[in-house]
C-alpha cells in the first residue's frame, strides 16, 4: 500500500515561534498534524519582518481552519482587565 505524500498549505503566519508553536500544539490536540515554519528569522531584526508560518496538510486544512478560528475567538474573548498577572518585580 502506497503512503500518500504529505502536501502542505498555510493556515496562518504568526509574529513568534512561540505563538506558533502553541498553535501547532492545539492542531496536533485535535488530531491534525501541523509544523511551524521560520521560526529561526521570525527573531531577527531586519528591515523586512520574519513571520512564522503554520502549515498543515492539504486534507486537514478546512479542519484546522475552523480550529484555528475558534481559537482566535476564544482568545478575543478573555478580559484582561481581570486577569491578574501579577506585579512586576522592581529592579
Amino acid at each position: 500500500m502506497l503512503e500518500r505524500i504529505w502536501q502542505p498549505v498555510r493556515l496562518c503566519q504568526v509574529a513568534t515561534e512561540v505563538e506558533a508553536q502553541l498553535i501547532v500544539s492545539i492542531l496536533d490536540q485535535s488530531g491534525i498534524h501541523a509544523r511551524a515554519l521560520g521560526g529561526y528569522i521570525s527573531g531577527f531584526r531586519a528591515e523586512v519582518p520574519g513571520m512564522v508560518s503554520i502549515l498543515v496538510d492539504q486534507l486537514d486544512y478546512q479542519a484546522a481552519q475552523q480550529i484555528y478560528a475558534q481559537q482566535q475567538k476564544l482568545a478575543q474573548q478573555i478580559d484582561w482587565d481581570r486577569i491578574d498577572v501579577g506585579n512586576p518585580e522592581e529592579e
